[in-house]
């Protein structure tokens, strides 16, 4: 039974007897406990009427049982169609699905798997904490039914709820993390990673069968032991069909769909990325869901189904299922009569490494020649799956030691370096401010002191880092330490300050009085922390630290101050 109230009658106890939609969105789901904050937006909503669970009798007649159940069957309807007008695109899916059947087909499976209380309930929290997860999931439920039924000898139907429920330990993400809009940093990339274990806890706590709860946790794993949570490797661990499958549907749906930090990849594009890194999956696997989806990118060697082999060279965006292949040195496109086409996929000759490569000479390319939005553009593409240190310290810095080598060996001209640099510093302060303003934990504040090396970029490059990841960063750069920095108001200023982490940079011809300068800092606050660092090798601080800042020491002084 259900009583009506107008929502400034309601209180903190009522739960919901009814589905609430603004603008045919599912806003809250029937069985849900009112807040204060739901009866602020009722009221704001202009709602006059609100069906709260209540009554004497809990007596259901058949009549009422069976339009309670009708009108569930038509909200998870509505809510598995707002799914679909998102994800379902001939460009995405290319010939997974039939419109006029199959997409029905998963409609009713949809709504017969949500009839189980616990998994609708599971799955109207994971709506409401992130709405991007939930859709990847109704993504990855139906491109794993489809695909499920072509490969796998097991039950389709059970795999399709694993995938509906492989992302639920992002439950316990905080919501800020999965909408972050820029890289994260590898503390909050750790937490991420947290959501595989966690949702097995909570498949495990909910009695689901074991081969779910596996691919809540292991979805992230790669073949050759490089992923998370186990780092399994297919030479020692075993890896179901089921998850060969799942490691496949889950990074296309993720790379094809909008994210908080970036735009969504086309078909073409995603499939080419898991191509050119094809080593993390199950070749097989990844084969037949290219064969399912029949969208095969530009360089794919492919069998017709006349049996001669071909390679795809051209195809179109806005439909990728139709492509120009070159036979024996014959290009032509395949005729949409399909009297000529695509039976499979036999390989693909550009790997990682490679296709890495060509982005790489682009991007060095664009910084020597080409404007800023250019170099921007690369970067994007370089920095997936990248953390926030990484992008300085594998893209940056390694420009700038390839372009200063490129310099000393006469391959450019120095007028190109000294155009160059000044725009990898600006592109630098792009990206910075870009993370720095989603920063979601502030760190503590740092002095980063560098001495002789005025306006050098490699101290940039780690004060953008540091102020990127959250520090507080104080910025001093003098040319000698004695005259360009009294040391008595320093100190005093050091021994007043909340300021934990000092870093000092300069080169061996100033190693004496930076040295000097970090005994008397230790004096005058015994819990400061001193980091020396020079950009050529010298023996270590006083202190005991010495970092040389290079790219693979970077991550040390992080380290060392966090």
């Amino acid at each position: 039974m259900s009583i009506t109230y107008h929502p400034k009658e309601l209180t903190t106890e009522h739960i919901l007897a009814e589905d609430i939609y603004k603008n045919d969105t599912l806003v809250l789901p029937k069985g849900t406990k009112i807040s204060d904050n739901h009866i602020k937006r009722f009221i704001k909503w202009g709602l006059d009427r609100i069906q709260v669970v209540g009554g004497e009798s809990e007596t259901v007649t058949v009549e009422e049982d069976t339009k309670n159940e009708k009108k569930q069957q038509q909200f998870l309807h509505k809510l598995f169609h707002q799914q679909i007008v998102k994800l379902v695109k001939e460009t995405r899916y290319g010939e997974l699905l039939n419109p006029s059947q199959t997409l029905a087909e998963a409609r009713e499976l949809f709504i017969r798997v949500l009839q189980n209380p616990q998994t609708k309930k599971l799955l109207m929290k994971l709506y409401h904490h992130d709405e991007h997860t939930f859709t990847h999931s109704i993504d990855a439920f139906i491109l794993g039914y489809f695909t499920g039924k072509k490969v796998l000898k097991g039950d389709v139907e059970a795999f399709a709820i694993g995938c509906l429920l492989h992302d639920i330990g992002k439950l316990q993400i905080p919501h800020h993390i999965l909408k972050k809009q820029t890289k994260l940093t590898g503390y909050e990339y750790e937490m991420i990673q947290n959501h595989t274990k966690k949702g097995q806890a909570i498949l495990l706590e909910k009695d689901y069968e074991q081969e779910k709860v596996e691919l809540a946790r292991s979805h992230h794993e790669k073949l050759k032991g490089t992923g998370y949570p186990d780092q399994l490797n297919e030479a020692y661990d075993y890896f179901s069909d089921e998850l060969r499958l799942l490691r496949v549907i889950d990074v296309y749906s993720a790379l094809t769909l909008d994210r908080s930090y970036r735009k969504a990849f086309s078909a073409p594009k995603a499939l080419m990325i898991l191509l050119s890194e094809q080593e993390d999956y199950d070749q097989k696997m990844l084969y037949h869901f290219i064969d399912t989806l029949n969208i095969y990118p530009p360089k794919t060697t492919v069998q017709l189904n006349d049996g001669s082999e071909a390679e795809v060279v051209e195809m179109l965006e806005s439909l990728p299922t139709i492509c120009k292949v070159n036979v024996n040195g014959k290009a032509f496109m395949l005729p949409s009569d399909k009297s000529v086409y695509i039976e499979r996929i036999i390989s693909w000759r550009e790997r990682k490494e490679e296709r890495y490569q060509k982005v790489w000479r682009k991007f060095i390319h664009s910084l020597l020649h080409e404007e800023d939005q250019k170099v921007l553009e690369y970067i994007s593409e370089l920095e997936d799956g990248y953390k926030i240190e990484d992008v300085f310290i594998q893209l940056f810095e390694k420009a700038m030691n390839e372009m200063e080598q490129k310099d000393r060996q006469q391959q450019i001209k120095r007028s190109e370096l000294l155009i160059a640099l000044p725009k990898l510093r600006r592109i630098m302060g792009i990206k910075s401010n870009e993370y720095a303003n989603a920063t979601i934990m502030e760190q503590e504040p740092v002095v980063f002191i560098t001495v002789g090396e005025k306006g050098h970029i490699r101290n940039q490059i780690l004060a953008d880092l540091l102020v990127s990841t959250g520090y507080k960063l104080e910025l001093l750069e003098v040319e000698d330490l004695n005259t360009d920095l009294p040391l008595e108001d320093f100190l005093q200023y050091i021994s007043k300050s909340s300021v934990k982490n000092l870093i000092v940079s300069g080169t061996p011809a100033h190693s004496q009085t930076i040295h000097a300068l970090s005994s008397q800092v230790k004096d005058v606050n015994s819990f400061m922390n001193v980091s020396l660092f020079s950009h050529e090798n010298s023996s270590p601080s006083l202190t005991g630290e010495h970092y040389d800042l290079v790219s693979s020491q970077a991550k040390s002084i992080l380290q060392f101050i966090s």
